[in-house]
């Protein structure tokens, strides 16, 4: 029974894990999304990226902020998305998240339709194919 449970607890831990894909990287910022986190069912999908500006952002809590997880819902149908959880770290190991703010209801950020040239037109085209 225990390496039944040693066995389940590698192969999901192992599951859990990120696997970050870098998409662009300019002088100012790198981004990069989960190729584990990419789902879609229909016309409406999701995903997970990061974001790594190329100096720390002092955020509203006087907080140096190094790397930014975001999770990213598309609706495929009308081009749009929805930031829906946000994360900020102090490390680019993303270990020590030291703010969280969640978004499902729209209520401190809009859905936006990803225009054309945006990174979220990157992450949309991503989630649509």
């Amino acid at each position: 029974m225990k390496k039944l449970l040693l066995v389940f607890l590698i192969m999901f831990s192992t599951s859990a894990m990120s696997e970050w894909v870098q998409m662009t990287k300019t002088d100012e910022i790198e981004l990069a999304y989960d190729a584990n986190s990419l789902s879609k069912e229909g016309s409406k999908g999701a995903i997970t990226v990061m974001m790594l500006p190329s100096e720390p952002v002092v955020n509203d809590r006087n907080r140096k902020i190094v790397a930014i997880t975001s999770r990213v819902e598309a609706d495929c149908s009308r081009y749009t998305y929805l930031v829906t959880e946000e994360s900020h770290y102090t490390d680019r190991e993303l270990t020590q998240r030291v703010d969280y703010v969640t978004n499902k209801e729209a209520e401190f950020d809009p859905i936006r339709e990803a225009e054309e040239g945006t990174f979220a037109r990157e992450w949309v085209d991503l989630i649509c194919g």
